[in-house]
């Protein structure tokens, strides 16, 4: 061991321990001496003033020696009584004739030394008669005990300062030094009791209610507070202008009252320890008169009325009112309100881009705002009511200012009129914010989603909540024609992604023919843009509505993380002759792209405030007893609502009449041929008896026979085609050329609800050649 480091080190530590000690502070409470604070007033300088009490406590049995002294010393400069007396439990140092300082009367007490029998419960050791009490200076005296007259007890001396001289200019606070002799039982000590104020600190005024007013004023019962503060007793002036309050222009006083918090009792009446008068109601200008000054550190509260007496001058904002006067104040002036119409708007910001047909759509944040506070009226109501197109999803409460507006239900049971209840009011102009609403749009629609505001909070108007896009568009590469009855190329169609994911995975995406229109084979489906997967090999025609092959199946595999594009091509259509001479518009529909009308969609959707009852296919209000919100069908919210998006890729033409050549039909097959062009009809030609049977209609339009002229009424078929008619009756074997009648072999007969007619005697009594081979039956019109 190094023992010169060691020594070295020890130093080092002590030296520390002595620092620290130096820095530390000397405890009043040391050596079982404690010197506490009772009060602690403010005093203005250059006066005679209460400074504030102390109390001396000593622990038992450490005063029992006699001659145990202390000094009590106040600042500089400051001056205490001459006199000394004594009188039951109390020495009194008291002003004495030869007092060098004015404005305290001789015989005033300065100091009060009190020895209590007990205190706070405990007995006191000392009496009176034990202490002895001498003024060392103008600004110190001493206390000596020459006895003890209970041992073993806590001693307690109390000392007040009712009047003590604050020298001229000093400010802080009023510091007591106890000095005592190092074989005292008393230790030395200090304690801070009142402070000293001067100049603009004296009074202080503040306003603790602000009210937001409009060209009718101050509400009742919601008027100015201005609250007054004396920082010592007598702080206001006497007299006249005590305190003036000036408002500014196009303003006025409308009323005013007082009210005392602690202190000299205030009153306007007369009746109080101060009667305080106001000028000037009706006027710009309020000025305070007091008829005395105070005997105690006094606050009260003015309470007053505004009114707006000229709108022209007025100005819309804070209102400050200037503070002048005799006595001295801080500060000089005071926003007591604010002044405006009161008024209320609602307005929306950050308008988004959303989607129809899906859920989870978060519109616009609606802001409702107040011009000046209490615009808004506790239990008044907001509506927002949207379009037909559209429903809640989620729904959102905001607050601000003291004011709330709360989420309270739905109007209706269509679900498109949520209702907010104002609650409370605001303590400064508010502005609420709803920031997390959804709603769900109707699918295909697009433009402007605008909400209709109403309520008793007197909102009225429209907003726009969001600009509603379709998830996905379709368009075709051209419009071909397509004849009825025919097999007919149609145009390309895309598909084309508006975001991405926009197409939902393991959902099918469908594209729907009109109705007499189908699908004569699959077509190709390719995603030529975007990593969207498609299952191709479940690429699928189905029937809808029993009609075949109306609907063309997508399913999808994943969603995109890029904006995809699906081409369609090799499109061929077969349009029945149910169908107009009209464009053939093809529909996107499926739940990959309407999530809306989907039940699990819908299910999982609404599971918070509004929530999806299956069981009773409804939406209900969770938070509200489980009110109806809205129905749905099946699961779906629009449920005669499910096109996304429609293209016009055909157009249906009705072939010409009376220019065919050559037909041919084949035995079981609905397709027939006319001059090449293939076509379908609603039934198939059969064999009986040796006989092809062909549907009369289509028999007619292969030889030429306009649609106008095939009539049938009472189990008569008439064909006319030029100067030829034809007629036929059904079972019958004769048959009627230009009034020759002839008998054929076999009768036209109804079938499947179809009228079908013999092919070979009809064609030939038009003039046509007929022929038959491997099932077809040809005719020739050349």
């Amino acid at each position: 061991m190094n023992f010169k480091r060691s020594k070295r080190t020890m130093a080092i530590m002590l030296a520390m321990v002595m620092m620290f000690s130096m820095l530390l502070p000397v405890s009043a409470f040391a050596s079982g001496t404690e010197y506490r604070a009772l009060l602690a007033p403010s005093v203005n300088d250059g006066e005679w003033g209460n400074v504030g009490s102390m109390l001396i406590k000593v622990d038992g049995g450490i005063l029992d020696d006699s001659g145990n002294s202390v000094s009590l010393r106040l600042p500089a400069d400051f001056e205490i009584g001459t006199e000394i007396t004594v009188s039951g439990s109390t020495y009194s140092i008291k002003a004495g004739t030869d007092q060098r300082n004015s404005g305290i009367t001789s015989g005033t007490d300065t100091v009060r030394i009190t020895v209590p029998s007990n205190y706070a419960g405990d007995t006191n050791e000392l009496s009176i008669n034990d202490i002895e009490v001498q003024r060392l200076t103008q600004n110190e005296f001493m206390i000596t005990v020459n006895a003890v007259s209970i041992a073993g007890e806590n001693a307690f001396i109390r000392i007040d300062f009712p009047n003590v001289y604050v020298k001229n200019g000093y400010s802080g606070p009023v510091t007591v030094t106890a000095s005592a002799p190092s074989n005292s039982a008393f230790t030395s000590g200090s304690v801070n009791l009142g402070s000293v104020v001067t100049g603009s600190d004296k009074v202080e005024l503040a306003v603790t209610n602000t009210p937001t007013f409009s060209s009718e004023g101050t509400r009742d019962g919601d008027h100015v507070v201005i609250r007054v503060t004396e920082k010592k007793a007598g702080a206001l002036e006497k007299g006249r202008d005590s305190l003036r309050l000036r408002l500014p222009s196009g303003f006025a006083w409308a009323d005013a009252d007082v009210n005392t918090i602690w202190g000299d009792e205030v009153k306007t009446d007369g009746t109080g320890d101060v009667k305080l008068t106001m000028n000037g109601i009706g006027d710009d200008e309020l000025r305070i008169d007091m008829n005395k000054k105070t005997s105690k550190e006094t606050t009260f509260e003015l309470i007053l009325a505004v009114e707006v007496d000229d709108e022209t001058d007025a100005k819309v904002g804070e209102v400050t009112v200037q503070v002048r006067g005799k006595s001295d104040f801080s500060p000089s002036s005071l926003v007591i309100g604010s002044y405006g119409d009161y008024d209320v708007t609602i307005s929306t910001k950050d308008v988004p881009t959303i989607y129809s047909g899906q859920v989870e759509q978060e519109v616009a944040e609606v802001v409702i705002k107040e011009s000046v506070q209490k615009s808004l009226i506790d239990g008044r109501t907001i509506t927002i009511t949207l379009p037909s197109h559209a429903r809640w999803g989620e729904i959102d409460s905001d607050s601000d200012a003291g004011v709330k507006l709360e989420f309270d239900g739905f109007t209706g049971t269509d679900g498109k009129t949520a209702r907010w209840k104002v609650v409370g009011e605001s303590n400064d102009a508010a502005e609420l914010s709803l920031g997390d609403l959804e709603v769900v749009v109707q699918p295909g629609f697009s433009g402007d989603l605008v909400a209709e505001i109403g309520g008793t909070a007197g909102l009225k108007g429209e907003v726009v909540l969001a600009n509603v896009i379709k998830p996905v568009t379709i368009s075709a590469s051209g419009v071909t024609n397509v004849a009825i009855g025919s097999v007919s190329k149609a145009g390309d169609l895309t598909i084309t992604e508006n975001d991405e994911r926009a197409i939902k995975k393991d959902k099918d995406l469908i594209v729907e023919l009109p109705q007499g229109v189908r699908y004569a084979s699959t077509p190709k489906v390719e995603v030529t843009e975007g990593d969207l997967k498609i299952d191709t090999y479940g690429l699928t025609t189905r029937s809808l509505g029993g009609h075949d092959d109306r609907v063309l199946v997508i399913p999808i595999d994943s969603e995109s993380t890029e904006a995809s594009t699906i081409k369609i091509t090799g499109i061929e259509y077969v349009v029945d002759r149910t169908v107009p001479e009209a464009d053939i518009s093809v529909s996107i529909k499926g739940a990959a792209v309407n999530e809306v009308n989907d039940r699990n969609e819908v299910e999982d959707y609404y599971r918070g405030t509004l929530k999806y009852e299956s069981s009773d296919e409804r939406v209900v209000d969770s938070s509200h007893s489980d009110r109806t919100v809205f129905r749905t069908t099946d699961g779906a919210i629009f449920p005669n609502n499910n096109t996304v998006d429609k293209a016009v890729n055909a157009k249906v033409t009705t072939p010409a009449q009376g220019d065919a050549g050559f037909a041919m039909f084949t035995v079981g097959s609905t397709i027939y041929n006319v001059d090449g062009t293939m076509r379908v009809m609603d039934a198939a030609p059969y064999i009986k008896n040796d006989r092809t049977y062909v549907p009369v209609r289509f028999l007619a339009y292969a030889l030429g026979v306009d649609e106008d002229d095939v009539a049938y009424e009472g189990g008569v078929v008439t064909l006319t085609k030029g100067d030829t008619t034809v007629a036929l009756t059904i079972g019958s074997n004769s048959i009627d050329v230009n009034g020759s009648v002839t008998t054929m072999d076999v009768a036209p007969e109804i079938s499947n609800d179809r009228t079908m007619l013999p092919a070979r005697f009809v064609a030939e009594a038009f003039g046509a050649t007929v022929g038959f081979a491997s099932g077809q039956v040809v005719i020739d019109m050349k």
